[in-house]
């Protein structure tokens, strides 16, 4: 297996943000934990944003383990990267501008979840563009044979 600190914790951030999506994120204050709204059901577009994260995270992962070259995985971790901090930001308006009148509506445990999830993927995302680490597997991958110094 060839993958690394940062695609791994950007792909357990994304599973564990494919989970807590169908959590409750918003609900009636009144109400303790009955009628909630989930994240596909409370957003129209940031859901989807979400989702594009966690398949950019997952493509990350797969690319890595799959790829000998790093062209394609660096070009995941960048993508992700850049559309889990774009998503970080919409979630944290979110999450302070819940839908609905403020009165009525409250933040649930899904939406903190789901924020701390996607803040995985960010930093696993982050992590994986900047290490230049080899990875397991791939000691001798390249041989480079050597030959002597031309003459002067």
């Amino acid at each position: 297996m060839r993958l690394r600190l940062g695609e791994g914790l950007a792909a357990a951030g994304a599973l564990a943000l494919l989970v807590v999506m169908f959590m409750g994120w918003y609900g009636a204050k009144a109400q303790p934990a009955g009628d909630t709204l989930n994240a596909w059901e409370a957003f129209a577009v940031t859901d989807l944003v979400l989702a594009a994260v966690c398949l950019l995270a997952l493509a990350l992962a797969v690319a890595q383990v799959t790829q000998r070259a790093p062209a394609l995985p660096v070009a995941f971790g960048v993508l992700a990267s850049a559309a889990s901090i774009v998503a970080l930001v919409l979630l944290a308006y979110r999450i302070l501008n819940e839908p609905g009148p403020d009165d009525l509506v409250e933040v649930r445990a899904g939406a903190w979840l789901g924020f701390a999830a996607l803040a995985l993927v960010a930093a696993g995302a982050w992590r994986s563009i900047g290490d230049e680490t080899p990875v397991a597997g791939d000691e001798g991958a390249v041989s480079v044979e050597r030959r002597p110094a031309p003459g002067a």
